[in-house]
């Protein structure tokens, strides 16, 4: 007997589809990308929209998963908890909502050069001396996406020939403004210095500019921060402008999505694990303005968020976003948890912010158990009381690490604008386990700073 062999039967594997259309509108979305999470929002499986906006993606295996969906001009959207059976399908009908251009971008060349000029009029001034100075300034962006980076940090080093000690390098630091513009009042003139961009984490980016004295240097920066492979970090903190004093008990939420925190008493908040994209946050507490804005998370990526709640309208743009390297989250998440367990004094960036401080010394005068001291000609030292008659000289950290302040100026030191939080830890029985190192029985003091390790 002959035995006829039908066919193979083919078995639609598990997947998850669906339908994109514009909010409002109901317009199908076309060239989306799709994409199907694991548990630590790692993308698995992606697709792109078809021009009626339709997408579908074959799930691995039966589990449960996360969706994200992105786009240029909108709000990125996230589903989480879609339960695929083995052989399942899901579908799903999607609507993004479209977003106007970010606040913190500039749409053309001559407006960037109009912000740039009108940043070196405004800053310069006095600071500018033709004879022997050039300006140096120039705009950092992401380089996948051309927004504006704000809090990235800029040095320059050179050597000047005319030095008694020739071989010591000279150098300046600062930060980039809002607009992703950084700005040397004060470079070098006729000289070649060598300008770095602390590229969060990455490979720094390095060029060599030669100034010319009494002329206007323009160097622009674009940094690959994005990894669409892993998600993003937030932290930030919430503050009344009129009073600079934090805001606690605000619900904080990205629209559209399951993420969602209540700033402490301190007005701190963290969300961690979210996929990258453009989101609508959404700030809101009984006695204050509700806060709705967009904002951009980069994968990979720490993001420090502000965000100004007042009572009444105010001008000043509500909230704010510098990108920060992944550590930084994680050891602003370890700040948050040892303010919680109560040991030590917590000095908050709007403390900072409303002393006016750039060094230490000038932060820690108010810190009960502190003393500081004149140390030499233009130095200080910080000592704990209570430690013997002379006191006790605390070990200090800086993001993290073992720090050994400048042997001339001490506590004066200057950090400038990169001073964000400070911990102080005034005897050895206080000092987390972190920061107890070797036999110090002097306490520590730990600083950090906005750029971060």
């Amino acid at each position: 007997m002959t035995l006829a062999l039908s066919a193979p039967i083919a078995l639609a594997a598990q997947h998850v589809s669906g339908l994109v259309l514009r909010g409002g509108s109901g317009e199908p979305v076309a060239d989306a990308t799709v994409a199907l999470l694991d548990g630590s929002q790692v993308p698995l499986v992606t697709a792109t929209t078809d021009p009626e906006g339709r997408f579908r993606l074959e799930a691995p295996g039966a589990g449960v998963y996360s969706l994200s969906i992105q786009h240029d001009g909108y709000a990125a959207l996230w589903r989480e908890d879609l339960s695929v059976d083995v052989l399942g399908a899901i579908d799903l009908e999607l609507s993004l909502s479209p977003l106007a251009p970010e606040g913190g971008s500039l749409a053309s060349e001559s407006r960037i050069r109009t912000t740039i000029e009108r940043a070196v009029a405004t800053s310069c001034g006095e600071a500018f001396d033709p004879a022997a100075n050039g300006v140096l300034t120039g705009r950092i962006v992401d380089e996948d996406t051309e927004v504006p980076l704000p809090g990235v940090p800029v040095s320059l080093v050179w050597r000047d020939p005319a030095d008694s000690i020739p071989d010591v390098p000279r150098s300046r630091a600062v930060l980039t403004d809002e607009n992703g513009i950084y700005l040397f009042c004060d470079a070098p003139g006729g000289m070649a210095v060598l300008a770095t961009v602390a590229a969060l984490g990455r490979d720094e980016v390095v060029v060599t500019v030669g100034i010319e004295s009494g002329a206007l240097h323009r160097e622009d920066f674009a940094l690959g921060l994005n990894d669409p492979t892993a998600p993003g970090f937030l932290f930030g903190s919430v503050f009344d402008p009129s009073t600079a004093r934090p805001v606690a008990g605000v619900d904080i939420r990205i629209r559209d999505t399951a993420f969602r925190a209540m700033t402490d008493e301190n007005g701190f908040f963290s969300i961690a694990d979210v996929p990258w994209g453009i989101y609508l946050l959404d700030a809101s507490h009984i006695a204050y303005r509700p806060v709705e804005q967009a904002f951009r998370v980069h994968g990979s990526r720490g993001h420090l968020v502000d965000i100004a709640m007042s009572a009444d309208a105010i001008e000043l743009e509500p909230l704010t976003v510098s990108v920060r390297p992944r550590r930084w989250f994680s050891d602003m998440e370890g700040m948050k948890r040892r303010q919680m367990a109560g040991f030590g004094h917590f000095i908050s960036p709007r403390a900072i912010e409303l002393r006016g401080a750039s060094r230490l010394s000038d932060v820690l005068r108010e810190v009960p158990g502190v003393r500081v001291r004149p140390a030499g000609v233009s130095g200080s030292v910080v000592v704990m009381r209570g430690t013997g008659p002379r006191g006790c000289v605390p070990q200090v950290f800086v993001d993290g690490r073992l720090y050994r302040p400048d042997p001339y100026l001490g506590f004066n030191e200057p950090f400038g604008t990169d001073l964000y939080a400070i911990e102080v830890y005034t005897g050895p029985a206080s000092v987390p386990a972190e920061f107890a190192y070797g036999n110090n029985p002097c306490g520590a003091v730990v600083v950090w700073t906005k750029r971060g390790r």
